[in-house]
């Protein structure tokens, strides 16, 4: 916690004044349970894959960009 300002230090150091988007397995265990009923590593879980998926579609659309953007910056 010696990252952040003593304010936020001491509200992250409560897990019941933590955002549970700022939830890590560093302030409470994996298998906590959240809001939603799930556990904070499902959460993580499901968080990270939907980035992953948004990759993939940023991908999906740059490829179909080939025609409209120069060939140096497209290969780039």
């Amino acid at each position: 916690m010696a990252q952040y300002a003593p304010p936020v230090a001491a509200q992250f150091a409560d897990l019941k004044r933590t955002p549970e988007n700022c939830c890590s397995g560093s302030i409470t265990s994996l298998g906590h349970k959240m809001r939603s009923g799930r556990t904070l590593w499902d959460e993580l879980v499901i968080h990270y894959t939907h980035g992953v998926q948004a990759v993939g579609d940023m991908r999906h659309t740059w490829a179909g960009l080939s025609d409209q953007v120069d060939a140096e910056r497209y290969a780039q």
